[in-house]
């Protein structure tokens, strides 16, 4: 069932606009990523667990240490101008490079990553989005997971460890498990969804800090619009595009399902976009996986989602109601 306070309402309130605008890291970009690199044949990686539940990893770009942001939404690099040294060019010789996002189209300077450690792992000129702070900051350095040389990628959010490895997926321990297969979309990873009967589509976003969902499907799935929750964000200065909260009934992810959720509801151009504004859509964001053992096989283009009840429970108090599911169950 979904539960929720009022002071957890006004904290997410307060704080979602911030994170539709800044938290979804959807980033297409139509460029090969000239990447070369070594790896071994298993390794784990320590996630440090951010702002609003981001899970990152300690990376040495050009040879600064930072936190970097491993997104499944994301098909290139994106990094401040602050990594690309002393001996960075000047921003107006640099050529722009067209990105897409939750809020449709926009261009940042087109850069590179001379060289890019994490781990074992190391890369040289990479491709890279830069940002250069004539727009809102880029909080972290985003890495898009296809920099990875792994069969399977393993988000192990309860112990905050990120495993890459060649062979089958491990299976949690004591955790419900359910597997769907993920259609890969302009080089974006979606799994098919069902909220209230009807089916759609969803993005596998862990750049994305909130679920959400297009005001069509909410509207088909026949969710109810909580009025106080969507007037406090009117009332805020999103503007540019409004969102309404939807209460909705029988969410599911695979085998999994979630008898009650409120989700946000907006219109984006990402969608259309990406060519699947045909279908209903949405965004399965930190909010929602954080509380699963995330697995992505490419071989047999699958995700695994497995689920150990609590694992998470400490961030159910951080005023997301995503955070505050508290029955996820087996269809």
């Amino acid at each position: 069932m979904w539960h929720t306070d009022d002071m957890n309402r006004q904290a997410q309130t307060q704080s979602l606009q911030m994170r539709i605008q800044y938290g979804i890291a959807a980033l297409l970009v139509f460029i090969a990523l000239p990447v070369e690199a070594w790896a071994s044949e298993n390794r784990t990686l320590s996630l440090e667990e951010g702002r609003h539940g981001r899970m990152t990893i300690a990376a040495m770009i050009n040879g600064q240490s930072t936190q970097a942001l491993v997104d499944t939404g994301a098909t290139i690099p994106l990094i401040d101008m602050v990594y690309l040294g002393n001996e960075e060019e000047p921003v107006d010789s640099m050529p722009s490079i067209n990105i897409l996002g939750v809020g449709g189209h926009r261009e940042y300077r087109r850069g590179a990553i001379d060289e890019l450690q994490i781990g074992g792992d190391y890369w040289i000129n990479l491709t890279a989005a830069v940002d250069d702070e004539q727009r809102e900051p880029v909080l972290q350095p985003i890495l898009p997971i296809n920099l990875f040389d792994a069969r399977v990628v393993d988000f192990d959010f309860a112990r905050q460890k990120l495993h890459l490895y060649n062979g089958k997926p491990r299976r949690p321990r004591n955790a419900i498990q359910s597997t769907l297969k993920y259609e890969i979309i302009n080089n974006l990873m979606f799994v098919d969804v069902e909220i209230n009967g009807v089916k759609g589509k969803a993005l596998i976003d862990t750049g994305a800090d909130v679920t959400f969902m297009t005001k069509a499907f909410a509207r088909e799935a026949n969710g109810r619009i909580d009025e106080e929750l969507t007037q406090r964000i009117r009332g805020s200065d999103l503007k540019a595009n409004t969102a309404e909260y939807r209460v909705l009934r029988n969410f599911q992810v695979g085998d999994m399902l979630i008898e009650k959720v409120m989700l946000p509801a907006l219109n984006t151009e990402l969608f259309q976009a990406l060519g699947v504004d045909h279908e209903y859509c949405m965004v399965l964001g930190m909010d929602y996986l954080q509380f699963y053992r995330l697995q992505i096989d490419r071989k047999r283009e699958e995700v695994r989602l497995g689920y150990v009840e609590h694992s998470r429970a400490s961030l159910a108090k951080r005023g997301n109601p995503a955070r505050s599911m508290t029955s996820i169950r087996r269809r």
